[in-house]
C-alpha cells in the first residue's frame, strides 16, 4: 500500500484490487476505533513535558539541552526529539504536538501492521483477496495502556510506527526479491532503530538477520547495506560524545540500564499480564494459529517461516530485556512493544473453522477488558508500577491535561515567585518542597529550581534558568549517583541535597549554618570539594564548559571512562574517592 502513494488514484486502485472488500473496512473499523480510544484518553505525562522544554530549548537557539548552561541529554528518543521540532517550529504548543504527533504516529503504525500481515496471510494462502479478520489487533481494544501511551508526550507512538512500517517492509519489498534502492532504503530506516529508542538496536538486529536472510545479498552488498544502517547512529553518536561527554543519554544512566533486576522485570510484565488477562488472547490465538499452520504448507518455505518468525523472536528479545533491566516506573509501557510484536503475524488471521471461534473469543476478551478497566486493573497496594495517566489526572485537575498549560497552571507558584524575586533582584535557589536560600552570587543565572517532578517544574521556569533535576533525568552528577533508593527505575537516585546546596547554594550562607534539617555544612562543604577533584571535575567540566573544538574532542575521547562513572551518594565518601 506504500508503493504508490505519490500516485493516490494509483494507491486506491492497487488496494482495491489486492484486498477483500470486507477486510478493507474491518482493518479501515479496527483503525479508527483504536484512534477513538486513544484520543478519548490523550493526555501528556510529566515525563513528555522534559522533551517539551527541551524542544523548547532548541526553538529558542539554545542547543539541545534542558538548561541553558549546562549540557544534558534528558530525551531518549533523539528521532522523537527531531519529529517534535519540526513540529514545534509552527508556533504551536509543543506539548500538542507531542500529544497529536503520538498519536498520528501511533495510528500510522497500526494501519501499516494490519495491511503487512494482510500481505502476509495472502502471501501463506496465494489467494490475494481472502477475507481476512482482526486477530491480534484486537489486543490493541483490550489493552487500555495501548490507548494511554498512544498520546502522553512520550515516543511510545513513535515506537509503534517503527514496528509497523518494519513488519510491512519486511512482508512487502524484502520477501519479494526488492531492487537495489529498495534495499538500501530497509537498511536505512531499519537503521533509525536506535534513534527511536536505544534498546531498539536489539530489535534492528532480529530485522536486520531477517531481511538479509530474505534478500541474499553478497558480502559486498552486505557490507555496503550495513554501512547504510549504521552511519546515522554512529553520526549521532558521535555528536552525543563529543557534546554531551557520554555514550547513552542521561535516564539511561539514572535507570542504571546496565544493572538486572530480573525479579522486579518479571514482576512488572506480570502485572501487564494478569492485569488484562492478557494471558488469555494470547494463549487462545497461539493455539489457534498452530492447528491452522499445521495444515498447511507455509512452514516448509524458509521464506514464509522467516516472516512468521521474525517478530515473535523480536518480541521475546525486547521481552527479555524488559525483564533484565527491571521493567519501568510506568505501568505496562514497555510492555506495549513487545505485546504488538508478538501479535503481528496474526493481526489478521483468514476465515478458518479453527480461527473464526479464537478471534470470537478474543472480541469478546476485548469487549470486557477494554470496558472494565478500573475494575480489573492491579492491585495498586502492592504494585511496583503507577497509572501515570490517572496520577496526572488527579494532579492537574483535568480530565485530558494535554497542553503545557495544565502543568504550568499546576506549578504557577514557581513562575510567580520567580517574577517577585526578580523584581526585587533577588537570586535564589528554590524548590517544589519549599526551600529557599540565597543563590550562588558566581553563577550564571538568577534562579534554580529544584525538581523532581521535573517536566512540570520545567514548564513553569524561564528557559534562561536552572531546573535542578533531583532524580538524574537531566543533572549528571545525578545520573552517575549511586543508588539511594532503590525500589523504582529512574527514581533510584534521589540527589541528596548537601550537592545540590553545594553546586547552587550561596556559600557564605550554606556553609556557615544549617538550612536543611539532616543537611549539615561539613557534608555541604564535602561535596563542594568532592566536584573540583580528579574525574568528578571533569565531567561536569564536560556538560558546563564552553563547547569549543578542544572541549569537544576532550568529551569525545573520554566519553568511555566518563559514562562508566560511579559518584558515591554520600559527600564524604566522595570526597575520600576523588579528592584523596
Amino acid at each position: 500500500p506504500l508503493l504508490d502513494t505519490v500516485n493516490p488514484v494509483r494507491a486506491v486502485g492497487a488496494i482495491q484490487r489486492r484486498y477483500h472488500p470486507v477486510t478493507l473496512v474491518l482493518i479501515a473499523a479496527t483503525t479508527l476505533t483504536y484512534a477513538a480510544l486513544a484520543y478519548r484518553r490523550r493526555w501528556i505525562a510529566d515525563d513528555g513535558m522534559i522533551a517539551v522544554r527541551t524542544v523548547r530549548q532548541i526553538l529558542a537557539g539554545n542547543g539541545p539541552l534542558y538548561s541553558p548552561h549546562e549540557r544534558a541529554e534528558t530525551d531518549t528518543s533523539t528521532l522523537w526529539t527531531v519529529l517534535l521540532t519540526i513540529g514545534g517550529s509552527s508556533g504551536i504548543d509543543v506539548a500538542r504536538v507531542a500529544v497529536f504527533g503520538g498519536l498520528l504516529c501511533a495510528i500510522g503504525g497500526v494501519l501499516a501492521a494490519l495491511f503487512a500481515t494482510a500481505r502476509l496471510h495472502a502471501r501463506l494462502s496465494a489467494r490475494p483477496r481472502q477475507l481476512l479478520l482482526p486477530g491480534g489487533a484486537l489486543v490493541l481494544l483490550g489493552v487500555s495502556p495501548f490507548w494511554d501511551y498512544a498520546t502522553s508526550g512520550l515516543e511510545t507512538g513513535l515506537e509503534i510506527l517503527w514496528l509497523g512500517l518494519s513488519w510491512l517492509l519486511l512482508v512487502a519489498w524484502c520477501a519479494e526479491s526488492p531492487g537495489t534502492k529498495r534495499q538500501y532504503a530497509i537498511a536505512f530506516y531499519l537503521g533509525l532503530a536506535p534513534l527511536v529508542r536505544p534498546e531498539f538496536a536489539l530489535l534492528e538486529a532480529v530485522f536486520g538477520v531477517a531481511a538479509w536472510f530474505l534478500i541474499r545479498p553478497g558480502l559486498r552488498r552486505t557490507v555496503l547495506l550495513f554501512v547504510t544502517a549504521e552511519a546515522l547512529p554512529l553520526l549521532y553518536e558521535v555528536f552525543r560524545a563529543g557534546y554531551y561527554g557520554e555514550l547513552v543519554p542521561l535516564p539511561a544512566l539514572a535507570k542504571s540500564a546496565s544493572r538486572s533486576q530480573w525479579n522486579r522485570g518479571w514482576r512488572y510484565v506480570e502485572e501487564t499480564l494478569k492485569g488484562y488477562f492478557l494471558w488469555i488472547p494470547l494463549a487462545i490465538l497461539l493455539i489457534a494459529v498452530i492447528a491452522h499452520l499445521m495444515k498447511k504448507s507455509a512452514l516448509k518455505t524458509r521464506s514464509t517461516t522467516i516472516l512468521l518468525a521474525t517478530p515473535v523472536v523480536a518480541g521475546l528479545v525486547l521481552g527479555l530485556y524488559v525483564v533484565k533491566v527491571g521493567g519501568d516506573f510506568m505501568h505496562a509501557r514497555m510492555v506495549l512493544p513487545v505485546v504488538f510484536l508478538l501479535v503481528l503475524p496474526v493481526f489478521l488471521v483468514p476465515v478458518t473453522a479453527v480461527l473464526v471461534p479464537a478471534v470470537t473469543a478474543t472480541a469478546v476478551w476485548a469487549a470486557y477488558s477494554g470496558a472494565t478497566y478500573s475494575v480489573h486493573f492491579y492491585d495498586q497496594k502492592h504494585a511496583i508500577s503507577e497509572d501515570e495517566r490517572l496520577g496526572y489526572q488527579q494532579w492537574t485537575g483535568r480530565t485530558n491535561p494535554d497542553t503545557s498549560a495544565a502543568y504550568t497552571n499546576r506549578e504557577r507558584g514557581i513562575g510567580e515567585a520567580i517574577a517577585s524575586w526578580a523584581a526585587h533582584g533577588q537570586r535564589v535557589l528554590t524548590s517544589e518542597g519549599g526551600i529557599d536560600v540565597p543563590l550562588d552570587p558566581s553563577l550564571p543565572y538568577s534562579f534554580a529550581v529544584a525538581a523532581g517532578r521535573l517536566g512540570a517544574a520545567g514548564a513553569e521556569t524561564p528557559l534562561s534558568d536552572e531546573v535542578v533535576d533531583t532524580l538524574g533525568l537531566a543533572n549528571p552528577l545525578g545520573a552517575h549517583l549511586t543508588v539511594t533508593t532503590p525500589g523504582r527505575p529512574g527514581h533510584e537516585k534521589e540527589l541528596p541535597w548537601a550537592w545540590i546546596l553545594a553546586e547552587y547554594g550561596d556559600p557564605a550562607v550554606v556553609d556557615t549554618k544549617v538550612v536543611l534539617d539532616g543537611t549539615t555544612p561539613d557534608q555541604v562543604r564535602a561535596a563542594r570539594h568532592a566536584m573540583s577533584c580528579g574525574s568528578l571535575k571533569e565531567l561536569l567540566d564536560s556538560t558546563r564548559q564552553p563547547m569549543t573544538p578542544g572541549r569537544f574532542w576532550s568529551n569525545l575521547t573520554g566519553a568511555m571512562d566518563r559514562t562508566a562513572l560511579v559518584v558515591p551518594a554520600d559527600p564524604f565518601a566522595a570526597e575520600k574517592k576523588f579528592c584523596g
